[in-house]
């Protein structure tokens, strides 16, 4: 994460009390614990967002960041270095980020994920929040 606004970090994180090598979608997910309560479902995100990662690895011509972070991320997670192992790729454009949040209750929320051309490496994700919060 390079950036963010409040109430990002309301419905997340804080991104600036993280260490910036914490800052990372893909970390968050698999060793912050408090994402596996909040995120409804966890598990279908944790495996899609690998899924992106893998295939993002596959496009880049340095894999070198990738195998760190996969490397990282594997010393700490059982459940990481299994599905790394089972190699599926996916895209990441729009979908549903279902939470539980302490506060605020079920929240639905509609993401769009925008990468800007000729830059890859970066993403810009919004977030509107779904009408008719419901379980």
């Amino acid at each position: 994460m390079v950036a963010w606004n409040p109430a990002v970090a309301d419905l997340f994180v804080d991104f600036g009390r993280l260490a910036p090598h914490e800052r990372n979608s893909l970390h968050l997910v698999f060793l912050y614990p408090p994402y596996r309560t909040l995120i409804r479902d966890w598990e279908i995100c944790a495996r899609t967002l690998l899924g992106v990662f893998y295939a993002n690895r596959a496009k880049a011509s340095d894999k070198t960041p990738f195998d760190r972070l996969a490397e990282e991320i594997g010393a700490e997670s059982g459940e990481f270095r299994a599905w790394w192992q089972e190699g599926d790729v996916q895209n990441l454009e729009e979908g549903t980020k279902r939470l539980r949040h302490p506060r605020l209750g079920l929240v639905d929320l509609t993401y769009v994920v925008l990468i800007p051309e000729g830059q890859p490496e970066l993403s810009l994700v919004t977030y509107a929040l779904r009408p008719g919060n419901e379980d």
